[in-house]
Order: C-alpha cells, then sequence, then structure tokens
C-alpha cells in the first residue's frame, strides 16, 4: 500500500507527513510550505520517478556518509544498476533465541 491510498503526503520543504483533505491545498503545519500533489502527479503521468533524498536509520548508520551512501543506494535501486554500499534488508525469519530487532540483517 501507497502513502499516497492512504491520503498522505510528504512537504518538499520540511519533509512532514500529512494527511490530506479531498481537496484543496493543505499548508504544512511545521513550515508553512503549501503541498502541491498536482505536480508530483504531472511528473508522473510523464513517466517521472520522484526519489526523495530520505535516508534511513534503521540501518543504525555511525557516520554520515553512510546516510549520504543510504541514499545514494536507493537511486542506484531505482535505476537497476548493482551496489555494495549498504547491506541488503532479508525477509525476517524467527530465530529462536534472538532478539526481535535483529531479525532481517544481514
Amino acid at each position: 500500500m501507497r502513502a499516497k491510498d492512504l491520503g498522505l503526503a510528504s512537504c518538499h520543504t520540511c519533509g512532514l507527513l500529512l494527511k490530506l483533505p479531498a481537496r484543496g491545498h493543505v499548508h504544512c503545519p511545521r513550515c508553512g510550505s503549501v503541498v502541491h500533489l498536482r505536480n508530483m502527479l504531472t511528473l508522473a503521468e510523464a513517466g517521472a520517478v520522484v526519489l526523495p533524498a530520505m535516508p534511513g536509520f534503521y540501518h543504525r548508520p555511525q557516520r554520515v556518509e553512510d546516510l549520504v551512501d543510504f541514499v545514494v543506494a536507493r537511486v542506484l535501486d531505482a535505476l537497476g544498476v548493482e551496489h555494495a554500499l549498504v547491506r541488503r534488508w532479508a525477509t525476517p525469519r524467527p530465530v529462536p533465541g534472538t532478539a526481535p530487532w535483529d531479525e532481517g540483517e544481514v
């Protein structure tokens, strides 16, 4: 399920996740920017892929370079380029005697 299917959008200025009304413009409560869905729809219809530079923290980055590598890895994934910048996430398989937060790491 996509965020759009749930009526959610991200502010392009500050990244805050917002619940969208049925119609009209939404102003971000954090920074005041107008959240535009029409621009993203127009781009998607033209074949563009919108890839926000939003690093993840579930891979436990230790340095700023780890965050940069994560974002670059997502771009390379979208382009279909093989890389070894970050460890891949695997489907969690419960293993008796391990902590739940260790599941899925390879």
